[in-house]
């Protein structure tokens, strides 16, 4: 079986981290393990940061030469399966080659905001929706995501799609046992926008926090490292910087952390919490977006209340006051974590694709 990977938003190969090229790479393994010879169609991407109407006819005139160049080039795939359609990053490709190889469309992550349908952003949207419309099969990770898409077409076609980790490239290490201080940490790229109103809000959840026994390493680096880290600066060694961390470094903050804290604005999904947990490191989060997918409350950590430091203030002191119940976080993260990986996932991916006549 052959299938066609389409990443709208970022390619697997795209050189900045992001939690988008993760899951892209991670979704590419869990096509192979279920059985599909997969082949990357193209780098073209319609990701806009802000909406441009220029840029959109140009990207738009582009998908049609990419469109024209694929058909013409690559052989009759089994299966069209695109990862992450939504307003700001529409597959433009995937139903056009669809309908011309007559083979099954499949989307993971798509989302649906009918807010978009007016506004500098209408083109773009109308676009996601006609991708989404068109799909055979749409994954979802959320039930937020599923209101909107069913909002758009309706519940048929729409079936779960549990986030999972690549668990070859996260493996588990050593735990630490608790060292008087709570240890807290944040894992995030430095830039502006979201990132960085979610680092004003960790900073302001630290001016409220009541104990003073604790310390915050901050992994991360990017175009706003330097407003981002002068928001630390009164915390003194308190706080300290590690820069951009990746594979066994980033797993060994991980597990040397008691717990992960993020106020994670407009976070659609959250993998760093995901990975956090593989290492056993509990999280305390901002209920934004799926997250509540990544961080179970009262299991695998604490939701609180959106881009609210008093509550995020709360939940740190709650986590400094009880380390048992950190212990009890841990546990319960490094098991769901071990629930969410590449097997298990390609096994529910054979599932859901069997009515369409995929022999598992």
């Amino acid at each position: 079986m052959r299938a066609l990977f389409i990443t709208p938003m970022k390619h697997p190969d795209d050189p900045v981290p992001s939690g988008d090229r993760t899951i892209a790479r991670a979704t590419e393994h869990v096509l192979r393990r279920a059985g599909f010879e997969v082949t990357r169609a193209s780098q073209w991407t319609s990701f806009l940061a802000t909406p441009d109407a220029v840029r959109m006819a140009t990207l738009t005139e582009d998908a049609s030469r990419e469109c024209d160049r694929l058909t013409a080039s690559v052989a009759k795939p089994d299966l069209i399966f695109t990862y992450h359609c939504y307003y700001k990053a529409p597959d433009l490709i995937g139903p056009r080659l669809a309908a011309h190889f007559g083979v099954p469309y499949v989307v993971a992550e798509a989302s649906h905001a009918q807010k978009r349908a007016q506004g500098p952003w209408a083109p773009w949207h109308e676009a996601a929706e006609h991708a989404i419309r068109a799909a055979t099969l749409l994954l979802v990770t959320g039930d937020e995501d599923r209101a909107g898409l069913m909002q758009c077409r309706g519940a048929d076609g729409i079936a779960d799609w549990p986030p999972f980790i690549d668990d070859t490239l996260w493996p588990e290490m050593p735990r630490w046992s608790h060292r008087g201080s709570t240890h807290f940490l944040a894992v995030a790229m430095m830039r502006d926008g979201d990132k960085a109103h979610s680092y004003r809000l960790l900073a302001e959840a630290l001016a409220l926090v009541n104990g003073q026994n604790w310390h915050l390493t901050l992994v991360g680096d990017g175009p706003a490292r330097d407003p981002i880290l002068s928001l630390f600066t009164p915390f003194g060694a308190r706080v300290a910087w590690r820069g951009q961390l990746e594979g066994l470094a980033l797993a060994d903050a991980y597990a040397d952390a008691d717990c992960l804290v993020w106020p994670a604005v407009n976070e659609a999904l959250g993998m760093v919490f995901l990975e956090a947990a593989r290492q056993g490191c509990p999280a305390i989060a901002g209920d934004e977006g799926n997250v509540k997918t990544m961080v179970r409350s009262g299991e695998t950590g604490l939701l609180v209340a959106p881009r609210d430091p008093h509550a995020l203030a709360a939940a740190m002191d709650a986590m400094m006051a009880n380390p048992a119940r950190l212990q009890q976080f841990s546990d319960g993260a490094r098991a769901m974590a071990e629930q969410a990986t590449l097997d298990a996932a390609a096994a529910r991916l054979q599932k859901v694709l069997a009515p369409l006549g995929f022999a598992s």
